[in-house]
């Protein structure tokens, strides 16, 4: 599957199934793209750490002030900076007419937070409500359309944000790594807890360095491909994450979490994809979930994972139940 046509799926999924901050937020850069597009650096505030995020707004081309747009939070995989795949995706759904945010989590790139480099779970989370909070605060953006986006690793994060977080109308996640974690190839990429808790223990207390992971090894020929080559290496980006991090990331649970899940939701997976192993055991959990997928601007009087009759060609292919999704059954 090409990236475009993963990024058309994307922006299709929001068409069809999604149903003032404390001037904390401040503009610090604009610019007018080659066609006509906006992008906006600016700055929110994630409340419930008081850090400031740094961020990109993307603003549709014949952009009008007085319309209601409805817009997407995008997030990238583990480790990346808004730069990266993130601002690929956020820039193809700009031009498909919604307004875009895409950001440097807390403890990376260009966003406060220290130590640097800090992968956990429950702050990616808490980075995404606040995300949603600078959306709704913007008066041309439509409250009741805000959508989450998530790539990879957080595709897992915007899942689990997508079974939090209210405002988040719609959710899609791209090859998602979805899974107990403590389950999967990831754990190659640990130490043993006892050296890492050692190690914290050390740190916190002022008598040791930080410990670091690797989280994109050069011999990880497909990750490389991308991140160590102009496509992907950015100005701020590293592989390295502070080592504790596993400590939260092997509780992450998210098929657990995603029980919850009560929204539209789709995933866009691939048939190489290194996380596609686990697609069968969320497929079956997903199945047992009050899914509600819709094809049409307005939801149907009856919703469920099978197609729905409403549906309208080109687009019934995403009227699909999870097990078509996942590619189990074929077209």
């Amino acid at each position: 599957m090409t990236m475009r046509r993963t990024i058309t799926l994307a922006a299709l999924a929001f068409v069809l199934l999604t149903a003032c901050t404390q001037n904390t937020e401040k503009e610090i850069e604009s610019n007018q793209t080659s066609n006509t597009m906006t992008e906006q650096k600016m700055v929110f505030l994630n409340k419930e750490l008081n850090l400031n995020l740094a961020g990109i707004l993307r603003l549709p081309a014949e952009f009008d002030l007085g319309k209601k747009y409805p817009a997407v939070v995008i997030t990238g995989p583990m480790l990346s900076i808004k730069e990266q795949a993130q601002s690929v995706y956020a820039t193809r759904l700009t031009e498909a007419g919604y307004v875009t945010l895409v950001f440097d989590g807390s403890y990376f790139g260009e966003s406060e937070g220290m130590p640097r480099f800090q992968e956990l779970p429950d702050v990616k989370e808490s980075d995404i409500e606040a995300a949603v909070d600078y959306l709704s605060s913007l008066p041309y953006v439509d409250a009741d359309h805000i959508g989450g986006l998530g790539i990879c690793g957080s595709g897992s994060y915007m899942s689990v944000a997508g079974v939090k977080e209210p405002r988040l109308k719609a959710v899609t996640a791209i090859v998602p790594a979805i899974s107990n974690i403590a389950t999967s190839p990831m754990m190659g990429f640990f130490k043993p807890e006892d050296e890492v808790v050692k190690a914290k223990e050390a740190y916190d207390k002022g008598e040791g360095e930080l410990m670091h992971l690797n989280f994109m090894p050069r011999a990880f020929e497909e990750g490389a491909a991308y991140y160590y080559s102009a496509r992907g290496n950015r100005k701020g980006w590293s592989n390295q994450v502070v080592a504790w991090s596993q400590l939260e990331l092997i509780k992450y649970n998210v098929t657990e979490i995603m029980k919850g899940m009560q929204k539209p939701y789709l995933v866009i997976s691939a048939e190489k994809a290194w996380s596609r192993p686990r697609r069968p055991r969320f497929s079956r959990l997903y199945r047992t979930l009050t899914s509600r997928w819709w094809c049409s601007p307005k939801p149907p009087t009856s919703t469920s994972t099978t197609s729905n009759p409403t549906c309208r060609k080109p687009w019934n292919t995403l009227c699909l139940s999870s097990k078509r999704i996942f590619g189990d059954e074929k077209d």
